[in-house]
C-alpha cells in the first residue's frame, strides 16, 4: 500500500469519523433534549410535590386545629362528668335525707299518736274527776241549802271560808258552776 491508498483509506476514515462525529454530536444533542425533558418533568414532579407538601401542611394544620377542638371537647366532658359526679353525690345525700326526713316523719306521728292517746286517756279521766267534783258540789250546795236558815248563827268566819273554797273551786272549773247554775 502505498502512501497515496493510505491517505485515501485516511480520508476515507477521516470521513466516516466525521460522520460518526456528526451522528454522534445529533445523537448527544437528542439525548441533551430528552434529558431537557426529563428535567422539565422532574420539575413538574418536584412542583406537584411541593403542592402535595403544601397540601399535606395543610392537611396537618387541620389536623392540628380538630386535636385542639378534640382537647377542648375532652375538657368539657371531663367538667360534665366532674359536675355529674357532684349531681350523683347531691342526689344521694338527698336520698339520704329523705329517708331521714320520713323516718323523722313516721317518729313523730307515731309520738303524736301516741300522746293524743295519752291525751284521750287524761281526758277520760279528767271527765271522770269532774261529774266525781261536779257531785261533790251538788253535796256542798244542798248542804249549804239545808244550813242558810241557820247561816246567820254559824260563825260567818266559817261561812267566808267554804264561801272562798267554793269561788276557788268554780273558779277553776268555770263550767261546772256555769252547768249547775243552770
Amino acid at each position: 500500500m502505498t502512501n497515496e491508498e493510505l491517505a485515501i483509506k485516511i480520508d476515507n476514515l477521516s470521513d466516516i469519523v466525521a460522520n460518526l462525529a456528526k451522528t454522534m454530536d445529533e445523537r448527544f444533542k437528542q439525548i441533551d433534549q430528552r434529558f431537557k425533558q426529563i428535567d422539565e418533568r422532574f420539575e413538574q414532579i418536584d412542583q406537584r410535590f411541593k403542592q402535595i407538601d403544601e397540601r399535606f401542611e395543610q392537611i396537618d394544620r387541620r389536623f392540628e386545629l380538630i386535636d385542639e377542638r378534640f382537647e377542648q371537647i375532652n375538657e368539657r366532658f371531663r367538667q360534665v362528668d366532674e359536675r355529674f359526679e357532684q349531681i350523683d353525690e347531691q342526689l344521694a345525700d338527698i336520698r339520704k335525707d329523705h329517708k331521714t326526713l320520713v323516718d323523722i316523719v313516721k317518729d313523730m306521728d307515731l309520738a303524736a299518736d301516741e300522746r293524743f292517746q295519752e291525751l284521750k286517756a287524761g281526758q277520760a279521766e279528767l271527765a271522770a274527776n269532774q261529774e266525781s267534783l261536779r257531785a261533790d258540789l251538788a253535796v256542798v250546795r244542798r248542804e249549804l241549802y239545808h244550813e242558810s236558815g241557820s247561816r246567820e248563827m254559824v260563825d260567818d268566819t266559817l261561812y267566808n271560808s267554804l264561801d272562798k273554797r267554793l269561788r276557788r273551786v268554780e273558779a277553776k272549773f268555770p263550767d261546772l258552776a256555769s252547768s249547775q247554775a243552770a
